[in-house]
């Protein structure tokens, strides 16, 4: 896959994240649930690609929205534990919204008690 192709994916995956949450915040939680299981499938994608999918990943956990730095952070489970564990960390302590704290803080837990199979497949 072309570096090129990793960027639009990495965009899509934003575009996506950002529609669950314009989609959770007006209460639409089927749409918004939609637009995250589209933005799995492209994350999906960008996985496959063993040489660009750290990077990419890597550089969306510094994005302004947190529902991205979570997803991103997830992702990057099973290819670099300890620097998504400390991401994930961050937004369970000092996250703005109460969701991500709570999504941030399970994703800790459900990695450490050995689940997330769907993402430890993907490495």
């Amino acid at each position: 896959m072309t570096i090129f192709r990793c960027e639009v994916l990495a965009e899509a995956f934003v575009a996506e994240l950002l529609e669950r949450a314009r989609l959770y915040a007006e209460g639409d939680v089927k749409l918004a649930n939609a637009a995250f299981n589209r933005s799995r499938v492209i994350a999906a994608e960008i996985m496959a690609d063993r040489e660009a999918r750290e990077d990419v990943f890597r550089r969306l956990t510094t994005h302004d929205c947190e529902d991205v730095v979570v997803s991103a952070a997830a992702y990057l489970l099973p290819i670099d534990e300890a620097f998504a564990v400390n991401v994930l960390q961050r937004v369970d302590e000092l996250g703005t919204r109460p969701e991500n704290r709570i999504s941030a803080h399970f994703c800790i837990a459900e990695w450490k008690a050995g689940r997330m199979d769907d993402v430890r497949a993907l490495k």
